[in-house]
């Protein structure tokens, strides 16, 4: 039940599992929340519009909890490499294989686009490019991956363009910590000990947010303040390889659904509240009920029937598209946007509505040309590279 991984295997060697198409749709829509919190309410909160009217402020406050798209990959990506993980437990070459996979998977193309930000960070730094490029952090912390800790002690994301590379700081610092957890953790003890670590996650936030003196901010950007997303997801994956969890789920379907209306119906009362990310009340328990409201939705992806709607809504083609190509269109979708508004226009603080609508679509259209170049001729070689290492049962 994972996504990512596919392939046959060789003899004597664990079955790789079988790639459920729909988790490609709910990677896809968890970017399409990012970049719609990017491209229409942040442009709107940076007054790039000469006058919002009606219908603008009523996309912005549709959008407000937009940026709650990272929880959803954050509880995507604990169930998916956890399972991936749980399934090669005792793997003679479990970390080997694990590791060098995430390398071709994530490295190359993060590299090449830090390496360009730090060429363009030379050239340009002051009017429109500032925004973009300017204030930028060492160049060691991108390539180790703990930007996110000089975010935190500075308080704000840096240049834009990777200001959202902060999430893949804590995905990369994940790593380090999960494969040991599923290893080294005693199944029986597992969910218990992923149960505690959810439950820290709030106690983290609420203790930085009193404490520092960007309040919510560290608890947005470090590690365990966001791993009750992670874990969650984690669990979800251990909880759906017991024998008969997913027939016991589908006959309980109905109260799924309740549940997840409830959930919906919390994360529905955040967006009419405002809580942004580091607000008092997402860094206590909004977070944490966001990641058990994905959670939910991503269980009736996997276990409802073909005909729901959360199914039909995750295989649908342009959404699990839009999931194949996620990680160019991440990683590209801001410096795209920044440089094209620079250009078109210039040190004039606003545009015309139409005309920043249309630049904005223009910078969708070519982030998504970008990113399905950067799949077919860069990242889905490496990534074949990657997974010619396959996973060997162990002595």
């Amino acid at each position: 039940m994972t996504a990512g991984e596919e392939g046959r295997s060789g003899p004597g060697e664990p079955p790789e599992p079988a790639r459920v198409p729909e988790l490609d749709g709910v990677r896809g829509l968890a970017l399409l929340l990012v970049v719609l919190w990017h491209y229409v309410t942040c442009q709107l909160y940076a007054a790039r519009f000469a006058d919002p009217g009606p219908w603008l402020s009523a996309a912005t406050a549709a959008t407000r909890l937009a940026w709650s798209g990272v929880d959803l990959f954050f509880v995507l990506s604990g169930f998916l490499l956890g399972g991936i993980l749980l399934d090669h437990r005792d793997s003679s070459n479990y970390f080997a294989v694990f590791y060098l996979r995430r390398l071709c998977r994530i490295v190359p193309l993060y590299t090449a686009w830090v390496l360009l930000f730090l060429v363009l960070a030379l050239q340009y730094q002051g009017g429109a490019a500032r925004w973009l490029v300017g204030r930028p952090f060492p160049a060691w912390a991108y390539l180790t991956y703990t930007q996110n800790f000089l975010m935190t002690d500075r308080g704000d994301f840096g240049p834009h363009w990777l200001g959202m590379t902060w999430s893949l700081a804590i995905e990369e610092q994940f790593y380090l910590v999960l494969p040991l957890l599923i290893r080294l953790v005693s199944p029986r003890v597992l969910p218990w000990l992923l149960g505690a670590l959810v439950a820290s996650a709030p106690v983290f936030r609420v203790a930085l947010y009193v404490t520092h003196p960007h309040e919510g901010l560290g608890g947005f950007l470090l590690l365990p303040g966001r791993w009750d997303s992670l874990f969650t997801g984690v669990l979800v994956a251990w909880f759906l390889r017991r024998a008969g969890a997913a027939v016991a789920l589908r006959a309980r379907l109905r109260a799924l659904r309740v549940l997840f209306v409830v959930l919906l119906a919390g994360a529905t009362a955040f967006t009419a509240w405002n809580y942004e990310s580091g607000s008092a009340g997402m860094t206590g328990v909004g977070h944490t009920w966001l990641a058990a409201f994905y959670a939910c939705g991503l269980v009736l992806v996997v276990v409802g029937p073909p005909g729901s709607l959360l199914r039909r809504l995750a295989a649908s083609p342009p959404l699990r598209r839009l999931g194949t190509v996620s990680y160019g269109v991440y990683l590209f979708h801001q410096g795209v946007s920044g440089l094209l508004h620079g250009w078109l226009r210039g040190e004039s603080p606003r545009l015309r509505n139409w005309e920043c609508a249309g630049v904005t679509a223009l910078a969708a259209l070519v982030t998504m040309v970008l990113a399905e170049l950067s799949y077919r001729f860069f990242e889905q070689p490496l990534t074949r590279l990657g997974h010619r290492l396959r996973y060997e049962r162990g002595s």
